[in-house]
């Protein structure tokens, strides 16, 4: 049995592996299925299916080589990255599902979102293209799109989650007089402290390095 594509006038034999032995029977009663992915044939031939030695006509199945079916997912491993961490971070990696076995892929960003200039592809990689700060933004998305080397894609949306560091404080504030009248008891109130920090839920604790030989002290974040 052959195949014949019209669009590129290629021939192909689909009733025996393709140059690798002849069917040592006839083949007939050629169909080729709705989709136009697979053809199917009756042969008489004993060889072409492992331990086929029934010696009775059977119906085989094979792939039309003329049929290229379009990916039909996209997956990526990994969709988490680190605030701070610099450009070029892997974010995760890409893969491709296609009923075409044999086929390779090629990704790439597709429209649809502004966030893809966050990040960039690099092969079958996801990476950022800078840092994030997940104060500012803790989730991304993009549209990304697979197409095998016939040009046949298939495009879909990924979020990208933005993890949180715990980052160090900037800078410690004191509000309040900064002075205290001489003769005054102890546990007289100096100032009262604020802690500048970039992760904003964060809880602060305050102790002196030098409390002046005994005279200051801490108590919540007031000094006294």
């Amino acid at each position: 049995i052959f195949l014949k594509d019209l669009a590129t006038g290629a021939v192909t034999r689909v009733s025996s592996p393709a140059g690798a032995f002849e069917a040592d029977g006839d083949a007939s009663s050629p169909a080729i299925s709705g989709d136009g992915a697979y053809i199917v044939f009756a042969s008489d031939a004993g060889n072409l299916a492992e331990r086929d030695g029934n010696e009775l006509t059977d119906v085989f199945g094979a792939a039309n080589p003329a049929m290229k079916r379009q990916p039909t997912d996209l997956t990526l491993t990994g969709s988490l990255v680190l605030e701070n961490f610099p450009a070029g971070t892997l974010v995760g990696t890409f893969a491709t599902t296609d009923p075409d076995l044999e086929n390779t892929f090629s990704y790439s960003f597709a429209a649809g979102t502004p966030d893809n200039g966050a990040f960039t592809i690099l092969g079958n990689e996801l990476r950022t293209a800078g840092p994030f700060d997940y104060e500012l933004r803790s989730a991304y998305t993009i549209r990304a799109r697979t197409t095998d080397q016939g040009g046949l894609w298939m495009e879909k949306d990924f979020t990208i989650t933005i993890a949180n560091v715990n980052e160090a404080p900037l800078q410690i504030a004191a509000t309040g007089a900064l002075a205290v009248a001489e003769n005054s008891p102890p546990g007289t109130a100096v100032c009262s402290l604020a802690t500048i920090d970039p992760d904003l839920v964060d809880s602060h604790t305050y102790f002196l390095v030098d409390n002046a030989g005994g005279r200051f002290a801490v108590q919540g974040a007031q000094i006294l």
